[in-house]
Protein backbone atom coordinates (compact mmCIF):
# COMPACT_ATOMS: atom_id res chain seq x y z
CA UNK A 1 0.00 0.00 0.00
CA UNK A 2 1.52 3.40 -0.90
CA UNK A 3 1.10 6.27 1.66
CA UNK A 4 0.45 9.49 0.09
CA UNK A 5 4.59 10.64 1.14
CA UNK A 6 5.43 7.88 -1.07
CA UNK A 7 4.61 9.46 -4.37
CA UNK A 8 5.46 12.84 -3.19
CA UNK A 9 9.41 11.77 -2.04
CA UNK A 10 10.27 13.16 -5.21
CA UNK A 11 8.40 16.57 -6.02
CA UNK A 12 11.70 18.61 -4.92
CA UNK A 13 14.19 16.68 -6.06
CA UNK A 14 17.30 17.89 -8.10
CA UNK A 15 17.37 14.78 -10.41
CA UNK A 16 13.23 15.30 -11.54
CA UNK A 17 14.03 19.27 -11.82
CA UNK A 18 16.87 18.23 -14.04
CA UNK A 19 15.20 16.05 -16.11
CA UNK A 20 12.33 16.19 -19.61
CA UNK A 21 9.87 13.14 -18.77
CA UNK A 22 8.10 11.87 -21.82
CA UNK A 23 4.08 12.18 -21.02
CA UNK A 24 2.89 9.52 -18.96
CA UNK A 25 1.59 6.59 -20.86
CA UNK A 26 -1.65 5.41 -20.52
CA UNK A 27 -2.11 2.66 -17.37
CA UNK A 28 -2.66 -1.07 -17.90
CA UNK A 29 -6.42 -1.51 -18.63
CA UNK A 30 -7.59 -5.05 -19.77
CA UNK A 31 -6.21 -8.62 -19.96
CA UNK A 32 -2.57 -8.58 -21.19
CA UNK A 33 -0.25 -11.90 -21.69
CA UNK A 34 3.47 -11.78 -20.99
CA UNK A 35 6.03 -14.57 -20.49
CA UNK A 36 7.26 -12.72 -17.37
CA UNK A 37 5.65 -9.67 -15.41
CA UNK A 38 8.34 -7.22 -13.55
CA UNK A 39 7.00 -5.54 -10.83
CA UNK A 40 8.65 -2.19 -10.08
CA UNK A 41 10.61 -0.27 -12.38
CA UNK A 42 13.14 1.08 -10.67
CA UNK A 43 16.81 -0.32 -11.10
CA UNK A 44 16.92 -3.46 -10.52
CA UNK A 45 13.08 -4.27 -12.48
CA UNK A 46 14.06 -2.51 -15.41
CA UNK A 47 17.60 -4.53 -15.50
CA UNK A 48 15.54 -7.61 -14.95
CA UNK A 49 13.86 -6.93 -18.24
CA UNK A 50 16.82 -6.05 -20.31
CA UNK A 51 18.34 -9.03 -19.29
CA UNK A 52 15.16 -10.99 -19.96
CA UNK A 53 14.15 -9.13 -23.00
CA UNK A 54 17.80 -9.70 -24.61
CA UNK A 55 17.32 -13.35 -24.16
CA UNK A 56 13.96 -13.63 -25.58
CA UNK A 57 11.23 -13.08 -23.71
CA UNK A 58 7.95 -11.15 -23.65
CA UNK A 59 8.20 -8.97 -20.64
CA UNK A 60 5.83 -6.35 -19.36
CA UNK A 61 6.73 -3.81 -16.33
CA UNK A 62 3.99 -2.35 -13.57
CA UNK A 63 4.97 0.40 -12.27
CA UNK A 64 2.78 1.68 -9.68
CA UNK A 65 4.02 5.64 -10.13
CA UNK A 66 6.47 6.29 -12.40
CA UNK A 67 9.55 5.02 -13.60
CA UNK A 68 12.39 5.42 -11.18
CA UNK A 69 10.06 7.56 -8.97
CA UNK A 70 11.29 5.81 -5.85
CA UNK A 71 14.75 5.29 -4.50
CA UNK A 72 16.29 4.27 -7.86
CA UNK A 73 15.31 8.36 -9.43
CA UNK A 74 16.56 9.95 -6.47
CA UNK A 75 19.39 8.43 -4.62
CA UNK A 76 22.98 10.21 -4.13
CA UNK A 77 23.89 8.63 -7.58
CA UNK A 78 27.56 7.45 -6.20
CA UNK A 79 28.45 3.62 -7.45
CA UNK A 80 31.16 3.09 -5.86
CA UNK A 81 33.09 -0.39 -5.47
CA UNK A 82 32.94 -2.62 -2.53
CA UNK A 83 30.45 -2.24 0.60
CA UNK A 84 30.57 1.11 3.28
CA UNK A 85 31.41 -1.35 6.07
CA UNK A 86 34.46 -2.53 4.47
CA UNK A 87 35.38 -6.38 3.71
CA UNK A 88 35.81 -7.33 7.36
CA UNK A 89 32.53 -8.35 8.60
CA UNK A 90 31.99 -10.21 5.05
CA UNK A 91 35.50 -11.99 6.22
CA UNK A 92 34.27 -13.05 9.51
CA UNK A 93 30.89 -14.33 9.07
CA UNK A 94 31.38 -15.85 5.32
CA UNK A 95 35.01 -16.20 5.26
CA UNK A 96 37.47 -14.71 2.72
CA UNK A 97 37.02 -16.88 -0.37
CA UNK A 98 33.03 -16.04 0.06
CA UNK A 99 34.20 -12.58 1.23
CA UNK A 100 35.77 -12.10 -2.04
CA UNK A 101 32.49 -13.77 -3.97
CA UNK A 102 30.72 -10.33 -2.26
CA UNK A 103 33.55 -8.09 -3.34
CA UNK A 104 33.86 -9.54 -7.22
CA UNK A 105 30.17 -8.48 -7.09
CA UNK A 106 30.38 -5.12 -6.62
CA UNK A 107 32.87 -4.90 -9.25
CA UNK A 108 30.97 -6.60 -11.83
CA UNK A 109 28.01 -4.84 -10.81
CA UNK A 110 29.95 -1.41 -11.58
CA UNK A 111 31.12 -3.05 -14.97
CA UNK A 112 27.36 -3.69 -15.80
CA UNK A 113 26.64 -0.33 -15.43
CA UNK A 114 29.83 1.23 -17.62
CA UNK A 115 28.55 -1.76 -20.44
CA UNK A 116 25.00 -0.14 -20.44
CA UNK A 117 25.79 3.36 -20.36
CA UNK A 118 27.76 2.72 -23.78
CA UNK A 119 25.56 -0.07 -24.76
CA UNK A 120 22.80 2.01 -24.97
CA UNK A 121 24.29 5.89 -24.95
CA UNK A 122 22.75 6.33 -21.58
CA UNK A 123 23.60 10.44 -21.27
CA UNK A 124 23.64 10.17 -17.36
CA UNK A 125 26.32 13.05 -16.50
CA UNK A 126 28.45 9.55 -15.95
CA UNK A 127 31.71 10.34 -13.75
CA UNK A 128 34.55 8.16 -13.22
CA UNK A 129 37.14 8.09 -10.09
CA UNK A 130 36.53 8.17 -6.36
CA UNK A 131 38.77 9.59 -3.70
CA UNK A 132 40.17 8.30 -0.27
CA UNK A 133 40.84 11.25 2.08
CA UNK A 134 42.58 10.74 5.71
CA UNK A 135 42.33 14.14 7.58
CA UNK A 136 45.49 13.00 10.15
CA UNK A 137 48.56 11.25 10.07
CA UNK A 138 46.98 7.92 12.41
CA UNK A 139 44.17 8.43 9.32
CA UNK A 140 46.59 8.15 6.68
CA UNK A 141 48.50 5.24 8.03
CA UNK A 142 45.50 2.94 8.56
CA UNK A 143 44.20 4.00 5.14
CA UNK A 144 47.30 2.89 3.98
CA UNK A 145 47.36 -0.47 5.41
CA UNK A 146 44.09 -0.85 4.79
CA UNK A 147 44.34 -0.24 0.74
CA UNK A 148 47.65 -2.20 0.81
CA UNK A 149 45.73 -5.33 2.18
CA UNK A 150 42.75 -4.78 -0.15
CA UNK A 151 45.05 -4.46 -3.08
CA UNK A 152 46.95 -7.94 -1.41
CA UNK A 153 43.89 -10.15 -1.06
CA UNK A 154 41.33 -8.21 -3.49
CA UNK A 155 43.09 -7.08 -6.68
CA UNK A 156 42.14 -3.52 -5.67
CA UNK A 157 44.46 -0.76 -6.79
CA UNK A 158 44.80 2.84 -5.85
CA UNK A 159 46.77 5.43 -6.14
CA UNK A 160 48.06 6.81 -2.90
CA UNK A 161 49.03 10.71 -2.50
CA UNK A 162 50.44 12.14 0.60
CA UNK A 163 51.04 15.78 1.91
CA UNK A 164 51.58 18.12 -1.45
CA UNK A 165 50.78 15.43 -3.60
CA UNK A 166 47.22 15.18 -2.41
CA UNK A 167 46.46 18.76 -3.84
CA UNK A 168 46.60 17.27 -7.10
CA UNK A 169 42.91 15.59 -6.47
CA UNK A 170 41.32 18.01 -3.84
CA UNK A 171 42.39 21.72 -3.23
CA UNK A 172 41.89 21.66 0.77
CA UNK A 173 45.09 22.23 3.06
CA UNK A 174 42.89 20.06 5.68
CA UNK A 175 43.89 16.21 3.83
CA UNK A 176 47.38 14.99 4.87
CA UNK A 177 46.57 11.75 2.79
CA UNK A 178 44.28 10.76 -0.11
CA UNK A 179 43.83 7.64 -2.61
CA UNK A 180 42.04 7.91 -5.82
CA UNK A 181 40.57 4.90 -7.81
CA UNK A 182 38.91 4.69 -11.13
CA UNK A 183 36.28 1.80 -11.03
CA UNK A 184 33.62 4.04 -9.00
CA UNK A 185 32.09 7.22 -9.75
CA UNK A 186 29.15 8.66 -10.31
CA UNK A 187 26.39 9.26 -12.01
CA UNK A 188 22.62 11.05 -12.44
CA UNK A 189 20.25 8.40 -11.15
CA UNK A 190 17.47 9.42 -13.01
CA UNK A 191 18.69 10.06 -16.28
CA UNK A 192 20.30 6.64 -16.03
CA UNK A 193 16.98 5.38 -14.98
CA UNK A 194 15.44 7.01 -17.78
CA UNK A 195 18.01 5.47 -20.05
CA UNK A 196 17.11 1.80 -18.88
CA UNK A 197 13.46 2.09 -19.48
CA UNK A 198 13.91 3.42 -23.30
CA UNK A 199 16.66 0.94 -23.37
CA UNK A 200 13.91 -1.99 -22.48
CA UNK A 201 11.07 -0.62 -24.45
CA UNK A 202 13.46 -0.87 -27.65
CA UNK A 203 13.53 -4.45 -26.67
CA UNK A 204 9.82 -4.86 -26.86
CA UNK A 205 9.50 -4.83 -23.05
CA UNK A 206 5.79 -3.12 -22.24
CA UNK A 207 5.81 -0.61 -19.52
CA UNK A 208 2.73 0.74 -17.61
CA UNK A 209 3.09 3.39 -15.20
CA UNK A 210 0.03 4.51 -12.74
CA UNK A 211 -0.76 0.67 -12.60
CA UNK A 212 0.16 -1.17 -8.98
CA UNK A 213 -0.07 -4.38 -8.72
CA UNK A 214 -3.12 -5.07 -6.14
CA UNK A 215 -2.59 -8.90 -6.12
CA UNK A 216 -0.82 -12.21 -7.09
CA UNK A 217 -2.91 -15.21 -7.88
CA UNK A 218 -0.93 -18.39 -8.43
CA UNK A 219 -2.34 -20.78 -11.02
Amino acid sequence: MLLASDTQLNQKSYYEASVQRAPVGPPLRGDLNADVLVVGAGFAGLSAAIELAQRGYQVVVLEADRVCSGASGRNGGQAIVGFSGGQEPFEQQLGKAQARLAWDMTVEGLAVIDERIKAFQIDCDHVKGYLYLADSRRKARALEAELTAMERDYGFVTELAKDADVQRHIQSPRYCAAAFERQSGHLHPLKYGLGLARAAQALGVQIFEHSAVRAIKRG
